[in-house]
């Protein structure tokens, strides 16, 4: 949402009630299953995007290229994990139904444990005391093709002798890693002992000021 390249003003994720999963999705994935089982076999990805692709005429498949994956280690270094939303409540994440998320406010989370429009929003924010106002550009999560393990290049490579030849190009043009992986994912730490900033507070009085008006 912070994207200049966006207008996006609000994101809302909103979750089933247990015993009521039943997406509108779901027939989609159906008429892929249903698809699949008129091909013998799938060899390379581009494949897979061909079958979704001819599945149904509402679907669009878009590729995306390694520049649209985002690196995280920014975001992860001017936020905080928090168990306490700013009631001084615990979060009890388990329970959540709909998490609402508005670009005014980067680091704060509006949520509530029912989809009824008539039960208030709780606030949790997760940004760190003196963080930035807004939150920092990404940069790439990979700047070159990513490579596998050694041990999942070794059993693809073994496999091919029942794999047409003429898609060997693709399996042997994949790379192994060659030391020891980084993984760039880190525990964000848990700082519910830090005393809640004005910012937050200010946002926070508003927000109730906004309801009480409803």
């Amino acid at each position: 949402m912070q994207s200049e390249d966006y207008a996006i003003k609000s994101v809302d994720h909103k979750f089933f009630e247990p015993g009521h999963s039943y997406n509108v999705c779901d027939q989609d994935f159906g008429l892929i299953e249903k698809r699949k089982r008129r091909v013998d076999n799938i060899w390379i990805p581009d494949w897979w995007q061909d079958l979704v692709r001819q599945s149904s005429k509402k679907f669009s498949v878009v590729k995306m290229n390694k520049e649209e994956m985002k690196s995280l280690k920014k975001f992860r270094k001017v936020v905080t994990y928090r168990k306490k939303a700013s009631d001084g409540n615990n979060v009890e994440w388990l329970k959540l139904r709909w998490m609402h998320f508005e670009s005014g406010l980067p680091y704060i989370m509006s949520f509530k444990p029912t989809l009824s429009n008539d039960f208030p929003f709780r606030q949790v924010s997760f940004g760190k005391v003196g963080r930035p106002a807004s939150l920092p550009n990404l940069g790439p999560l990979y700047t070159e093709p990513r490579a596998l393990k050694a041990a999942k290049v070794k059993d693809l490579h073994s496999l091919l002798m029942f794999v047409p030849p003429v898609y060997h190009k693709f399996y042997n043009s994949i790379k192994a890693e060659t030391s020891a992986h980084t993984d760039e994912t880190e525990d964000i730490e848990d700082t519910d002992s830090e005393e809640p900033d004005e910012e937050f507070e200010e946002n926070n009085e508003t927000t109730e000021e906004a309801q009480t008006c409803r």
